[in-house]
């Protein structure tokens, strides 16, 4: 009995060390991202990490919806830094369609970042934004990122 405990218990701890050598090896953004809700992952040059989401759906009806897209910027250890979300009103009736309506938000999550541009706009059937990001250390800008969100919808209200 005490070698099978001995034994079980043995497992247990192996197991458990192995799950966090594999967690401690994974990037915390897929952990504090649901993977459902990820639409692609760019790796960048400066080592930082750009997740986009899926479009969600926050209201819809007759030949309308509201759509929003939002972009995760982490850094190489998956740290959400900040997000951009941008959201467009789309009319459609199955021939053509049209944005009405687009606004654009951005939130820190970590670090020394601001919001030192945001330019939501609309045309035809597209939704657009332009968001720049600063950090600044000791109140020098260090760093500058430049994102431009768009969001499109076709003629049968498929938003993309």
């Amino acid at each position: 009995m005490k070698k099978t405990l001995a034994l079980l218990l043995s497992f247990i701890i192996l197991l458990g060390q192995s799950f966090m050598a594999s967690a401690a090896t994974m990037p915390s953004a897929f952990m504090d991202i649901d993977s459902s809700l990820i639409e692609s992952v760019t790796y960048l040059d400066n080592g930082n990490i750009l997740v986009k989401g899926k479009v969600a759906v926050l209201r819809s009806g007759i030949r309308w919806t509201t759509d929003s897209v939002t972009y995760h910027y982490l850094d190489a250890n998956g740290v959400i830094l900040w997000s951009a979300t941008l959201t467009g009103t789309f009319y459609y009736d199955g021939t053509v369609s049209y944005c009405t309506n687009s606004s654009c938000t951005t939130a820190v999550q970590h670090g020394n970042w601001s919001e030192t541009a945001n330019t939501p706009s609309y045309a035809g059937n597209a939704a657009f934004a332009s968001v720049t990001m600063v950090r600044k250390v000791l109140f020098i800008v260090v760093q500058t990122e430049n994102l431009n969100l768009t969001l499109t919808c076709d003629a049968n209200g498929n938003v993309s």
